[in-house]
């Protein structure tokens, strides 16, 4: 083929329109990155400086994953503080309880860190949920609610479907996965407890409950005087599922006893004979047997760094 003047001069001719077609599409390209940059901006500062909370910055929430907070550096989205806010407000509605809608979310938030702190734990240990678990999980809540009426109770009461609800199966079953792998590991915070417990029904009145006082005082005595702990347990605690092995709890974790049970026995150390100590069941002696493990939700949430941007 011969290159004639014609030829060259048609290839010239276009050669500028080519050039003019590229750098349009480039200044559109630039003009529609540089308007979401500045939308995104924009209602960057109206969430985080204004503290504008509509229905116009959660719906862009949904979109773009502004960090409601930073725990470890990985951020909890807005859109996921606002998915549980929803349907926490909602069922607060639903059952007609007022409650203060700050507190309410200072709390939501720490829960919400919790979670992230779970998750983080459980990529640690490599410890992951499997689509099958949380549908197994489902099928048993249909299975004791009834599909219909477990389907009716997450839109009625929480405004969520059954999607949603999975998403927090999810979250409860790796927490309990991630548990159990540290407790079986032995690396749970977890106390070795004997107890002896002085029983006292709900309900009786002051003299009942100073004679029980007053009884656990003299086995207290006993035992300082050098009676064996587990001898004393078999011959006065009114505990029946624990009397003929001598009080002993075996290994407890936070979250698993009485409140006041627990808040003496975690303030121990190993050695500690304890008590009395008033619960709901009545007056308690424990001695701490042994101490294990240094991780536990309380521990890890101590121990992150969390960052509240809302």
């Amino acid at each position: 083929m011969k290159l004639s003047i014609k030829n060259a001069l048609r290839s010239i001719t276009f050669r500028p329109q080519n050039i003019g077609g590229h750098v349009t599409i480039k200044i559109i390209l630039w003009s529609i990155f540089s308007i979401l940059i500045i939308t995104i901006v924009l209602f960057a500062i109206l969430i985080y400086g204004f503290k504008q909370d509509n229905k116009t910055t959660k719906f862009i929430s949904k979109l773009v994953p502004y960090p409601a907070a930073l725990v470890n550096n990985s951020p909890i989205t807005l859109a996921d503080f606002n998915f549980t806010r929803n349907y926490t407000y909602h069922y607060y509605d639903a059952i007609k309880t007022d409650f203060d809608a700050d507190i309410k979310d200072r709390e939501l938030m720490d829960q919400l860190a919790d979670r992230e702190i779970i998750a983080q734990q459980a990529k640690k240990q490599k410890i992951a949920v499997s689509k099958s678990e949380v549908d197994d999980a489902y099928a048993k809540l249909q299975d004791k609610n009834g599909k219909d009426e477990l389907a009716k109770v997450l839109s009625d009461l929480y405004g969520i479907n059954e999607k949603q609800f999975k998403t927090l199966i999810y979250n409860q079953v790796l927490k309990q996965k991630v548990q159990d792998y540290y407790e079986q590991n032995g690396l749970w915070y977890q106390f070795k407890v004997r107890h002896i417990l002085i029983k006292v029904d709900s309900g009786a009145d002051q003299k009942t409950i100073d004679s029980a006082k007053a009884k656990a005082d003299m086995v207290l005595k006993l035992i300082n005087g050098g009676k064996d702990f587990s001898a004393m347990a078999k011959e006065y605690t009114n505990d029946e599922a624990t009397k003929e092995n001598g009080g002993d709890l075996g290994y407890i974790s936070r979250g698993k006893a009485d409140p006041d049970f627990e808040t003496a026995v975690f303030a121990a150390k190993k050695g500690d004979l304890l008590g009395p100590v008033r619960t709901q069941y009545g007056w308690h002696l424990m001695i701490i047997d042994d101490v294990r493990g240094d991780n536990d939700f309380s521990i890890w949430r101590t121990q992150a760094k969390i960052r509240k941007l809302i």
